[in-house]
């Protein structure tokens, strides 16, 4: 199974919101990241068949999905920001309600309702009202109804929004044992959801693909490298207006400065571990400081 978008563009006016996307999806985890505003809700709803493309095209297995229509939709899985639920229903009724749109048998849904339930952990409170919940049980609800169908493409926009650590890992280990055999993309701005356990990531902005791969492949082709120093507050002060500086801890009468760039920045500056989130950093911070010095 794959998924080809091709040449994929979304204008509104003079705005370009996904601007000629092309790349192929496979079975795995996909991160898609980048700040808010990148386009990536515009490709997810693309990709979700709710809204069609300016121009491009996105193909299954050679296939055009809106060409596909339900036989797309019946394979597909869907958590979108904010979901739309029934507060005064609970979540054993409410994953029925959303089984019975989704044309699920009553006997597999029962089964699959109950398993995803224990999965995450609502169990024991699937009689009570969700009005009563906190947004992290919530969100767990919403997750629950996107794996309703044991969708073969699985598409989750934001989905750690309001969940705790905790959660969260357990969410990441959720995907994680369903990747095999699904395409899964996680489109989110934390770069935390993704790092450990997708298999490639996306990185856009402005609506464009800024580069994709693996962790290591992205952190190959950043043209910089973190590096560490260890100064006097003075020259602290100094790296702190025309670097790239992604954390700094005072020591006494010293500073220690890590920061982000091509080329030692001191004779006395030691390499040190370059991460996604250096990544992330570099593309988004540069775009903003101009001023400073690669």
């Amino acid at each position: 199974m794959k998924l080809n978008l091709i040449n994929l563009t979304k204008e509104y006016s003079d705005i370009k919101a996904v601007d000629h996307i092309s790349i192929s999806l496979r079975p795995g985890i996909i991160g898609l990241l980048g700040e808010n505003g990148a386009g990536k809700t515009t490709l997810i709803r693309m990709l979700t068949s709710l809204m069609k493309p300016s121009a491009g095209k996105i193909l299954l297995d050679d296939k055009d999905i809106f060409k596909l229509n339900d036989d797309y939709r019946n394979i597909l899985g869907y958590l979108p920001q904010d979901f739309g639920y029934y507060p005064d229903l609970n979540p054993l009724d409410y994953l029925r309600y959303i089984a019975s749109i989704k044309a699920i048998k009553p006997s597999v849904a029962r089964k699959r309702i109950k398993d995803l339930l224990q999965v995450m952990s609502l169990w024991e409170v699937r009689n009570k009202k969700i009005k009563k919940f906190s947004g992290g049980m919530i969100q767990r609800i919403g997750i629950a109804q996107a794996l309703l169908n044991d969708p073969k493409i699985l598409v989750l926009d934001e989905p750690t929004s309001g969940l705790d650590p905790e959660e969260r890992y357990r969410f990441r280990q959720l995907l994680s044992s369903l990747s095999s055999d699904k395409i899964i993309l996680l489109s989110t701005h934390i770069v935390s959801d993704i790092e450990h356990i997708a298999d490639q990531i996306i990185l856009m902005q402005k609506g464009k693909i800024l580069d994709s791969g693996s962790v290591d492949q992205l952190i190959q082709n950043t043209p910089i490298r973190a590096w560490k120093i260890k100064t006097d507050l003075t020259n602290a002060s100094l790296y702190k207006q025309n670097r790239l500086i992604t954390s700094f801890n005072k020591s006494n009468d010293k500073e220690i400065i890590r920061m982000l760039c091509k080329d030692s920045p001191d004779p006395a500056a030691i390499p040190d571990e370059c991460t996604l989130e250096d990544v992330f950093l570099f593309y988004n911070r540069k775009k903003a400081e101009s001023h400073v010095v690669l």
